[in-house]
């Protein structure tokens, strides 16, 4: 059975010489006829050709313009098309009637010569197209390899960056594999942890049905996930939220465990406090000799028309060329033209000028790997003085160079993490006093490195005066116990604003106990303060008057009421509402009647001491609070009337209040206003939050009763406690 042949679409209106044409090729050949471009084209969408051969009639019969647009169809296939015509002139050009012919075939047609001119085409044709495929081929694997050595550097950074502990287990639970943060939560190196089985980290704290309920999911090959106590290399206990994973292998098998797991100690002490963002960098790099040990150094020789000479069997291993690829040779014959010229340059340089020959450069072994090298040359001479050649020897310094590389990338990735992270690290050398900071303390401090002498002293004038011996006292009991501290304070910048920084810090220490090292971070938390500030100045003040609202009174109470039961002093709860404020805000807005309250609330504050508090409940309510009192109640009630005589006094004086106009000036509004107020007075526990502020406002109510302007304290009932 023979192979399918290649098929040849012929398009001719009167296709009897080529049909001829094709009777002769059969043998070799499939071919079709199509009387017009319309059905050749119609046999494309049916299948691709290998050829195409048009008659010159077709020109005739359809137009120039219409064979250009066919030709430009057939060449968008990437079909070639050899043109038959009886034209064979010498000015004859093809690419008149037919752009993009791959050849052309006069009539009357010679047999022999078109069937090699067909086959040729054909076979360069396939040819071009299993190339084309090839080429395909292995771009896709170069990409599918790039990518897989991408993803894999990527998975390894991420674990050395993660800031969750990653851990690694076989079967029997002992660790193979813990990645920075791991040690850097428990305190273990991963020297002391591989090994090692978890159960070390165990506090004795989580349930044991934990870790039956543990195993049993993983042996049946599933993802447990649960919070477990442990315990760190110092003692400290603290809560991991952990997510365990079977690792399985081709066959389906376990073979090992995988953990991630997060200290949620924080989260576990206080749910409604920002979990501290402190993430630790470390430098990690890896140096790794590739150099097998004891292999002598490649020691070469050349003549001096740079043809090799010798060399030793270091040399012929590292170049990966047998003696016969090198001997004789020059550099052009076995090195990249761009390599060879600097090899040649510089052996030319050392000739001229003698004497020994030092530089850095790339060599391309036999095997095509490029490795960078230092070559040390020197020339030597016949008993005359003539240069007969050079003799020289090579260092591998590939690893050193990409060391170099790496740590240059390492540090410029460590001051952009510390740039988006705002958190920057610096070293104290406590023997000579010298001062390291990252370029992201600059950044925080505001401070021009370059005008600025790094001291210890030098940042401490830039903490908050209220905040220094704080901050000295810390550090100064991290060197006396010997542990690590962390502390939160403020910057006074020059121009007077305040920053919030958070301060870690760490020192090391010689055999004999001396301090030698300090190691601190700094990060920028000014952010997170203000908005803490935001937060609690909404949830517990008034926005418009500034004062305590009802949520802090209510704490407040609670913390006057259990000291009178410790003290056995009265305290006293004055509650007052405003008798004319309602005809203010309808006369005047809503902008005037907060003037007044604002007022209101400056001349209550001024009416109480420091200890006292005074709220605002809403509208125009307010509370005033009066602490420790006398421990007799009926002085204890003379002292609240005092005070509540001064408050409505103060409250009686006549208010002036100007409200903006944008075109006039300003408008004066005053104002008459008094207020209604209820007193109770109350010592230890004789009746709870609730029942004083209710008492307090009936008080009151009593107070408006009376005709307004005036004080009215809770009488208890004999059935009161």
């Amino acid at each position: 059975m023979r192979a399918p042949s290649a098929r040849i679409i012929v398009i001719d209106q009167t296709p009897a010489d080529l049909i001829a044409l094709a009777a002769g090729l059969s043998a070799e050949f499939d071919f079709e006829c199509a009387s017009s471009a319309q059905e050749g084209m119609a046999r494309l969408k049916s299948y691709a050709p290998a050829l195409i051969l048009v008659g010159e009639s077709i020109c005739k019969m359809e137009g120039v313009a219409a064979c250009h647009q066919l030709a430009a169809q057939f060449t968008q296939h990437g079909i070639p098309v050899i043109f038959v015509t009886a034209l064979n002139t010498p000015d004859f050009d093809v690419s008149a009637l037919w752009p993009g012919a791959a050849d052309c075939i006069t009539r009357p047609i010679n047999l022999s010569m078109a069937r090699q001119r067909i086959r040729n085409l054909v076979e360069r044709e396939q040819l071009r197209r299993q190339l084309e495929l090839q080429r395909d081929r292995i771009k896709l694997e170069e990409a599918r390899r790039t990518t897989l050595e991408d993803q894999l550097r990527k998975l390894n950074a991420a674990l050395d960056q993660s800031p969750a502990s990653v851990i690694i287990t076989d079967l029997q639970g002992c660790l193979q594999y813990v990645n920075p943060r791991f040690t850097e939560v428990t305190g273990y190196s991963a020297a002391e942890s591989l090994g090692q089985n978890p159960r070390m980290l165990q506090s004795g704290l989580t349930s044991e049905a934990t870790y039956v309920n543990m195993w049993e999911t993983l042996s049946r090959g599933e993802v447990w996930k649960g919070k477990l106590i442990n315990k760190r290399k110092n003692g400290e206990v603290f809560w991991e939220e952990a997510q365990i994973a079977p690792i399985k292998d081709e066959h389906d098998s376990i073979t090992h465990y995988v953990a991630v797991k997060t200290d949620i100690s924080e989260l576990k002490q206080s749910e409604a406090a920002l979990i501290e963002l402190n993430t630790q960098l470390q430098e990690s790099i890896e140096f790794q000799s590739a150099l097998m040990e004891a292999i002598p150094i490649p020691i070469f020789y050349k003549n001096a028309q740079g043809r090799y000479l010798g060399f030793n069997h270091a040399y012929e291993v590292f170049m990966r060329r047998s003696r016969t690829e090198l001997i004789g040779r020059s550099v052009f014959e076995i090195a990249p033209k761009e390599l060879a010229d600097i090899y040649h340059a510089q052996d030319l340089a050392l000739m001229a000028q003698r004497g020994v020959q030092v530089y850095e450069t790339q060599v391309k072994d036999g095997a095509g790997s490029v490795r960078d090298v230092m070559f040390s040359k020197a020339c030597f001479t016949d008993h005359t003085g003539e240069v007969r050649g050079l003799i020289g020897c090579l260092l591998d310094i590939t690893e050193q160079k990409q060391s170099e590389r790496a740590l240059a990338l390492s540090e410029q990735r460590l001051t952009e993490a510390q740039r988006t992270s705002h958190i920057g690290n610096w070293e104290l050398d406590l023997v000579s006093g010298e001062l390291i900071c990252s370029d992201e303390i600059y950044r925080i401090f505001e401070i021009d490195k370059t005008h600025f002498g790094a001291s210890f002293d030098a940042f401490l004038a830039m903490f908050h005066p209220d905040d220094r011996a704080e901050v000295s006292a810390a550090y100064a009991r991290s060197l006396d116990t010997r542990q690590p501290y962390a502390i939160d304070h403020r910057l006074l910048l020059p121009d007077g604003r305040i920053k919030y920084v958070h301060e870690a810090c760490e020192t090391s220490f010689s055999d004999a106990g001396q301090p030698l090292r300090s190691r601190g971070t700094v990060q920028d938390i000014t952010p997170r303060k203000l908005l803490e500030n935001q937060i609690r100045q909404l949830a517990f003040y008034d926005p418009l008057t500034g004062l305590p609202n009802r949520r802090l009174l209510d704490d407040r109470l609670r913390l006057a009421i259990a000291s009178s039961k410790r003290s056995g002093l009265c305290c006293a709860l004055m509650f007052l509402d405003l008798d004319n404020f309602k005809p203010l805000n309808d006369a005047h807005g809503h902008a005037v009647g907060d003037l007044l309250l604002t007022e209101v609330a400056t001349r209550l504050k001024n009416c109480v001491r420091e200890i006292d508090t005074v709220a605002r409940l809403g509208g125009d309510e307010f509370v005033v609070l009066l602490d420790k009192l006398s421990l007799d109640k009926d002085d204890a009630t003379a002292q609240s009337l005092v005070v509540a005589q001064k408050i409505l006094a103060a409250l009686a004086t006549p208010y002036q209040m100007r409200r903006p106009r944008s075109t006039r000036k300003d408008a004066v509004v005053q104002h008459h206003c008094s207020a209604s107020m209820g007193v109770v007075v109350f010592r230890d526990h004789e009746a709870n939050q609730v029942d004083i502020l209710k008492w307090a406002d009936a008080a009151m109510y009593q107070a408006k009763e009376a005709g307004r302007n005036t004080v009215r304290f809770h009488e208890p009932s004999a059935t009161a406690p």
